[in-house]
């Protein structure tokens, strides 16, 4: 007969073993979610500079600018200023705010003057999904342009 004591002892056994499976799995859960923190993170800080390149080409051509927001309502959020879209004004700003979002995806806010949200909203699904600064940029300063016509 197998003693209470070693039944006991095989009992607790088993639970610390479950345990011990059940903080593994949840310790495996934190990491994966602190892998994607530091992924999303990290694509905040690439996007930044991969930003500061892409403007600088448009700077001279296009007189584009660009600052970081100062809002605290938009932290990481990037202010770009357009110059030289209105011929008779060439000093008149076309602005909008690009920043990324809590889901990780881009999203354009407080355009000035207003644009159409359906065709911004194309602009930065595409963006989204591709990335590519040139088309972006050069359909943002399109749509201000078309607001002169």
């Amino acid at each position: 007969m197998i003693s209470w004591c070693i039944l006991i002892s095989h009992i607790y056994t088993l639970k610390f073993s479950a345990l011990r499976i059940e903080a593994n799995h949840a310790f495996g859960k934190a990491e994966l979610k602190r892998k994607e923190k530091e992924r999303v993170e990290k694509s905040k800080k690439i996007t930044v500079e991969d930003l500061t390149i892409a403007v600088l080409r448009y700077k001279q051509v296009a007189g584009l600018d660009f600052e970081k927001e100062s809002k605290s309502s938009s932290p990481g959020a990037i202010r770009f200023i357009f110059t030289r879209v209105d011929k008779h004004d060439l000093d008149r700003k076309f602005t909008f705010v690009l920043k990324v979002n809590d889901e990780d995806h881009w999203e354009v806010k407080e355009c000035c003057p207003y644009l159409d949200p359906d065709q911004v909203l194309a602009l930065v699904e595409e963006f989204d999904e591709t990335e590519d600064w040139p088309p972006f940029v050069g359909g943002m300063r399109k749509l201000f342009k078309n607001t002169l016509d």
